[in-house]
């Protein structure tokens, strides 16, 4: 019961200070209100012209090669062509990943797809990395399944990251 009461009382205080804050916030904001100064009757009033601004375009990526590149330049690089590269791309690249991923997935992995999606090119410290951006879904023998996106090197197929893993799920036997 005491310990209620207690928790009621720092509850109150808290909603109490909350509500302070709030207040002191809006009369904060509130700003004095402007006096408008009579214009002489020979003054004439000011004309605004509003430029119609064309609209916004959103510049291409940088290219390196026929790759977009997505990212900062490193400092001191201002042109995309003098951009050292960490790696070069070689068409082996999806062969390895296909390995790799076997490995992890051992005698568990029924079947393995692996979809290309983009290729491109990161900023990677002071020089830039070409990428593999590829859908990889999996399938166990169980039946469990799990998709994910994951950015891999061009030339070793090493996976760099993952994001947006689907959720593990069991699908029904088909016999």
């Amino acid at each position: 019961m005491k310990k209620e009461r207690i928790f009621t009382l720092i509850l109150s205080v808290a909603v109490l200070i909350m509500g302070a804050v709030y207040l002191w916030q809006q009369n904060k904001s509130v700003e004095e209100p402007v006096v408008l100064q009579p214009t002489p009757p020979t003054a004439k009033p000011p004309v605004t012209i509003v430029k119609p601004q064309p609209p916004t375009i959103i510049a291409p990526p940088l290219k390196k090669g026929s790759r977009p590149f997505y990212g900062s330049l490193p400092q001191g690089i201002t042109d995309i062509r003098k951009l050292p590269m960490a790696n070069k791309p070689v068409k082996e690249w999806l062969p390895r990943l296909k390995v790799n991923l076997q490995k992890q997935g051992g005698d568990r992995l029924k079947e393995l797809k692996i979809i290309p999606e983009e290729s491109y090119v990161i900023s990677d410290g002071g020089a830039g990395r070409y990428v593999e951006r590829v859908t990889v879904k999996l399938t166990a023998k169980d039946g469990g399944y799990t998709s994910f996106f994951a950015e891999v090197d061009s030339e070793t197929g090493y996976v760099l990251k993952t994001w947006g893993v689907a959720i593990q799920e069991k699908t029904p036997h088909r016999h």
